[in-house]
């Protein structure tokens, strides 16, 4: 992988030639940083400016694509005229667009007995907080005591293994839990891309595993991981989101240009 600041010339050479850019940016731990607990989570106020103004350029089409629920994603954010994908891409909507993947609404019900289970076994636990999306599940156990995370992680597992419909992953200090479904981040984008009347030039910014999903689907994009890993399949890396404000700041330069 390289840092995407440091081989620049050859991304803005793509930049510059493209009829526009669709932005597509993982929220939590991208372009807003991870706190102890989701709700304290903000986007940052020069993070919004940054993104109003690719938007302003008419050269950038800018997605939202993130593990928490629509509503919440949305709720957060709020910029009208950009594409949201929440819940790992289940829920999508944006211009003229609006998506609900729906075998995955069959699991609805295992989903919510097994959120009953967990609140019941683990709810308890100092630290742990269980977020029932709908469509997901996610146990964050950032503020629990090392000593009984394992034990959460455990029970979590255990559990979890009781519903062959669901499958578990896992995210920084959490424990996703969703359909086992053919269906994922990579596919949400393509549905919104799908949805462009033209197609322009894919970048993906992501911190996840979950983000893993996009990066192989745009392998000839620009994609962008936050943290460097070996074992990604992005093309390129930032150290911080320091760096990823830094790299909209710059392509939002290079779409100010004239042409």
């Amino acid at each position: 992988m390289k840092n995407v600041l440091q081989n620049w010339v050859s991304v803005e050479t793509s930049i510059a030639k493209a009829p526009f850019i669709e932005l597509f940016l993982d929220f939590d731990g991208t372009i807003a940083p991870i706190e102890s607990t989701p709700d304290r989570v903000l986007l940052p106020a020069g993070v919004r400016k940054i993104l109003i103004s690719l938007h302003k350029t008419g050269k950038c089409r800018v997605g939202i694509i993130s593990g928490r629920a629509l509503s919440d994603i949305l709720q957060m954010v709020n910029l009208k005229g950009f594409y949201y994908a929440g819940n790992h891409g289940f829920e999508i909507a944006g211009p003229n667009l609006k998506f609900r993947y729906k075998l995955a609404k069959e699991q609805n019900e295992s989903l919510q007995e097994l959120f009953n289970e967990l609140q019941e076994s683990v709810g308890g636990i100092s630290g742990v907080l269980i977020e029932d999306k709908r469509y997901s599940l996610s146990i964050h156990y950032r503020l629990v005591n090392p000593l009984e995370a394992a034990y959460v992680r455990k029970v979590v597992k255990e559990s979890a293994s009781n519903y062959p419909g669901l499958k578990l992953t896992k995210g920084k200090m959490v424990l996703e839990l969703r359909p086992k479904v053919e269906w994922n981040k990579g596919d949400a984008v393509e549905t919104i891309r799908e949805s462009f009347s033209t197609k322009g030039l894919p970048i993906y910014v992501g911190d996840d595993k979950t983000d893993e999903d996009v990066f192989r689907k745009f392998s000839k994009g620009i994609t962008v991981r936050v943290g460097r890993s070996e074992v990604s399949a992005a093309r390129y890396y930032v150290n911080s989101h320091a760096q990823v404000y830094a790299m909209l700041g710059r392509i939002l330069m290079i779409l100010r240009r004239p042409r």
